[in-house]
């Protein structure tokens, strides 16, 4: 018997079910008819045995639901049952080919369903199905909920706009459309550091940054009247979380657009000073399709982690995160929120993949005063930069340039 696979379709960047016809040359390239009549010839790495297991995450074609697998045992007759992640309460049959993986998901949960080259069975005639063709570009959405339920929004504005007017309509919005407004990215990420030296010195690996579920929430998006340089806008760009503009929202709500035409009302990253140009968001144009783009957000190979591994010490008082009341230990949720204040600079570095971040008042409380466990000192002015560290120091102006510009500039002096 033929050697069945889940196997990638880049056009979507989700795996389908289909079955190996032929092997290309000597190489490890194969031919591979999917079910739904379509062709393609891929490398092995793209490819997983058809074995679907009890909690896979999938996404059912024909509504654009995201479910999980619930029971596997009829896969060989072409069946399993889906659990809706919406309302899990809701279980239904469904074929193998009206399916498909994320490949995120695929990532993160198929890592023992790899397919060897050499054990893989050919198939020599092709196969028929009554299947309709092209499921994969299906666009119908049979679901009637609200468009915004399970989605998360955070609503940021220029500076110089009548915030407080435009925030009262955005949040109308989408409240309206079943929508939640976020405050700020702590609500469904933990950002949290931790204090020492009599709480003089805030550290916070990447390690400690993961969604938190304190919404039920599958999708999340920023939403503002152009770009800028708040923190929450600057951590949405560092996490590749896109940030649109606020006619995504009015446009959704009356109709004129649905969810999944956000990548069209992209707003720019920014203006980047060393590039003399207005720059594009670095955004997986596949974001919200899995919540794995939510619970694996450090590891979102799209948005350009440029301190990553990098080991970065924030120098100053005004980008020290003050200790929130009542808490010992932690930053909790109150000094967890970014507002628009250089406290929130810290998570901002860390979300752009720092290792290890430090944030202290004055130099003498650091964890190494030579900073030789540094690769990069962070200050406001750089002529008020101490004696001690040479090039290691960069400006906060150039940390934005840089996660602006999606590239490393060198260091200002």
């Amino acid at each position: 018997m033929a050697t069945r696979v889940f196997a990638l379709w880049k056009q979507a960047a989700a795996y389908f079910s289909g079955v190996v016809y032929e092997r290309v040359g000597q190489s490890d390239r194969f031919k591979i008819k999917f079910d739904d009549g379509d062709e393609d010839v891929l490398d092995v790495k793209n490819l997983r045995r058809l074995e679907l297991q009890v909690g896979d995450r999938v996404s059912i074609i024909e509504s654009q639901e995201k479910a999980t697998t619930a029971k596997v045992d009829g896969q060989q007759h072409g069946f399993v049952t889906a659990r809706l992640v919406d309302d899990p309460t809701t279980e239904f049959e469904v074929e193998v080919v009206g399916i498909k993986i994320q490949s995120r998901a695929i990532g993160s949960q198929w890592g023992n369903r790899v397919v060897n080259a050499d054990e893989i069975v050919t198939l020599v005639t092709s196969i028929k199905t009554e299947t309709p063709t092209s499921l994969r570009n299906s666009s119908t959405n049979l679901n009637k909920k609200k468009v915004l339920t399970k989605v998360g929004i955070v609503v940021t504005m220029s500076v110089g706009s009548d915030w407080e007017k435009e925030k009262e309509v955005m949040m109308r919005i989408i409240k309206t459309n079943g929508g939640t407004v976020l405050d700020d990215w702590s609500d469904v990420f933990s950002l949290a550091g931790e204090y020492s030296t009599n709480k003089k010195r805030w550290a916070i690996t990447s390690d400690n940054v993961g969604l938190e579920m304190k919404h039920d929430i599958q999708q999340v998006f920023l939403v503002s009247d152009a770009a800028n340089t708040k923190p929450r806008f600057l951590t949405a760009l560092a996490l590749g979380i896109p940030c649109l503009s606020v006619d995504w929202l009015r446009h959704l709500s009356s109709g004129q657009c649905a969810i999944s035409d956000w990548p069209h009302y992209l707003l720019p990253a920014g203006y980047s000073d060393s590039l003399g140009a207005r720059v594009t968001q670095m955004v997986d144009l596949d974001w919200g399709t899995t919540l794995d783009h939510l619970t694996g957000i450090m590891s979102n190979n799209v948005a350009t982690k440029l301190f990553s591994k990098k080991s970065v010490l924030v120098l100053g008082p005004e980008y020290f995160p003050p200790p929130a009341k009542g808490k010992k230990g932690t930053s909790g949720v109150g000094s967890g929120r970014s507002g628009d204040g250089g406290q929130f600079i810290p998570r901002i570095i860390v979300s752009m993949g720092a290792a290890r971040v430090e944030a202290v008042p004055e130099l003498k409380y650091s964890s190494n005063p030579d900073l030789n466990d540094f690769q990069f000192v962070v200050v406001k002015d750089l002529h008020e930069r101490p004696a001690v560290g040479g090039e290691k120091y960069v400006s906060m102006e150039w940390v934005k340039d840089c996660l602006i510009a999606g590239r490393m500039f060198p260091p200002r002096v």
